[in-house]
């Protein structure tokens, strides 16, 4: 978005427009970064390379994980 305001002199609005993605995008944070690192490495851990659905990801994380707990998790 930068480059099209900066080369073409076009608005935020009207580049996001243009190339299709929301206003907000620009703006957005994570909130908590640290706390989804940490569950993260915990789902990719037990995953692998492998497919599985939600409910076996998170029985498998409670299972070797159990300090996450379910509030985390679920």
């Amino acid at each position: 978005m930068e480059y099209l305001g900066e080369h073409y002199q076009m608005s935020h609005a009207q580049a996001c427009k243009l190339v299709g993605c929301s206003r907000t995008k620009k703006y957005y944070q994570k909130r908590m970064p640290a706390k989804d690192a940490v569950v993260k490495k915990a789902i990719e851990e037990v995953i692998g390379s492998s497919r599985k659905g939600r409910m076996k990801v998170i029985k498998l994380v409670q299972k070797k994980h159990p300090e996450l707990g379910d509030r985390v998790l679920g």
